[in-house]
């Protein structure tokens, strides 16, 4: 093998090393990968964000780039299973029309609605997880 051909096979190797255009690196340093490759571009990409598989899971599908999912979500009505609260305390009325409450029992009468729940908040929605740098090699 000559002293060109060496060269080239040596500069075909480290040229692969380099990223290409398009590839992502991750790190926990902070640090743009171009400090690491000299003469290229990067862009930190996904800031807040998962990273989920390109392709379908059987319910979804996700193509390069999409972004999609919020922090948090408030269910609305139809989304919270049926169900109703019952008290097991009901109210009494004396003779002369003044109230008592006493606890419930079957035989003496049936347990009274305690009214609508929850106090519509939003509420967290994310798995638990460990945040990265995630670059973009664009040039």
């Amino acid at each position: 093998m000559t002293g060109m051909q060496r060269l080239n096979k040596i500069l075909q190797y480290l040229l692969g090393c380099i990223p290409a255009i398009g590839d992502v690196e991750l790190n926990f340093s902070g640090i743009n990968p171009s400090a690491k490759y000299p003469g290229t571009t990067w862009e930190q990409r996904a800031q807040g964000r998962a990273l989920v598989g390109v392709g379908s899971n059987g319910y979804y599908s996700y193509t390069a780039r999409q972004s999609f999912g919020a922090d948090s979500v408030t269910l609305a009505e139809s989304q919270i299973p049926p169900h109703t609260h019952f008290s097991g305390w009901e109210r009494k009325v004396y003779a002369a029309g003044s109230t008592y409450w006493a606890n419930y029992q079957a035989s003496e009468g049936t347990p009274f609605n305690t009214g609508s729940a929850g106090g519509g908040q939003p509420h967290e929605n994310r798995p638990c997880s460990i945040a990265l740098y995630v670059w973009e090699r664009t040039a």
